[in-house]
């Protein structure tokens, strides 16, 4: 057998305790406690947590060139348009950051490439597709776009500048995007974000936008 699970061993009583304290079920209590959070305090931090309790987003390597370009396409009133993998974490990705951006005042448009059709990721024949259907001035790559340096540049000898979001491993060289957002690129002893899907990497952008906006 490959791996071996070890189960947390149950604690019924303290469970309950924690439960009756902060209004939520033995269970959940349960799965609290597994991870090591047993104070009532803790407890709600950990469920409601507040933005100023979370950790900085500026700490994501290369969100901030990201967050002065997307705030330069606000001011401008340029179209960006959110070209999302097909996936779940992409198709969740480009949802988050299609309502908050155009909640905030961005005009944004949503793109979901046809696996069969048009391919894996940030392919050419996608966002070929995609930019018959909508103008862009800015591409959000999200979940994808880590590997697609060829893809990027001939959407920069377009004039269409490129911010990737993503989690998965970087091309050597990287893509030379005007700003790629991708934990995969801390520096030892820096914070790494490295456990955050895309979805939570939009989180954080969304978070970084209402940060820089205060």
């Amino acid at each position: 057998m490959k791996y071996r699970w070890s189960l947390a061993p149950a604690q019924p009583a303290l469970a309950g305790h924690l439960g009756q304290q902060c209004s939520i079920s033995p269970l959940l209590a349960q799965c609290l406690l597994n991870r090591g959070i047993s104070e009532a305090g803790a407890v709600r931090e950990f469920l409601e947590p507040r933005l100023k309790d979370l950790r900085d987003p500026f700490l994501i390597p290369n969100m901030a060139p990201a967050v002065e370009r997307l705030f330069a396409a606000h001011a401008r009133r340029e179209n960006i348009v959110i070209f999302g993998d097909y996936d779940v974490d992409g198709v969740s990705s480009t949802a988050l950051l299609l309502e908050v951006l155009s909640r905030l005042g961005w005009k944004a448009q949503p793109y979901l490439p046809h696996r069969m059709d048009e391919g894996y990721g940030l392919s050419r024949e996608g966002v070929t597709n995609c930019l018959e259907k909508f103008t862009a001035d800015l591409l959000l790559a999200v979940d994808c776009g880590s590997t697609a340096g060829e893809t990027i540049r001939w959407l920069q000898e377009k004039r269409i500048d490129v911010i990737v979001l993503d989690h998965h491993q970087v091309s050597e060289p990287p893509p030379a995007a005007v700003a790629l957002v991708n934990p995969q690129l801390a520096a030892d002893g820096r914070p790494s974000f490295r456990e955050l899907c895309s979805a939570g990497l939009a989180f954080k952008l969304a978070h970084a936008l209402v940060k820089r906006g205060r």
